[in-house]
């Protein structure tokens, strides 16, 4: 059973703001995510942020939240992994 994907306003820019390549890639990844949140393939926990996990991709991360009692995901941000921990501190 798949999970729905919602991608918050601030995800959303970041989306618009990668080349089309990587805004493919990175809706492929999600698409992947919403049938394995938790695999450890796809994703890990992020130390510095409760409750948040990350999906790396190249040289970009995904941070998202899981909300299990809606099977939703919660897609926070798409950063570049120069400024992805920089954001979280």
């Amino acid at each position: 059973m798949s999970y729905f994907i919602e991608i918050t306003s601030r995800a959303e820019k970041d989306l618009d703001q990668l080349d089309r390549v990587a805004e493919k890639q990175v809706r492929e990844r999600l698409k992947m995510l919403s049938h394995q949140p938790t695999s450890p393939q796809f994703s890990q926990t992020v130390k510095m942020g409760a409750g948040e996990r990350k999906s790396r991709l190249r040289e970009w991360r995904i941070f998202f939240e899981i909300d299990e009692s809606n099977r939703k995901i919660i897609i926070l941000s798409v950063r570049h992994r120069r400024q992805a921990y920089r954001d979280l501190k």
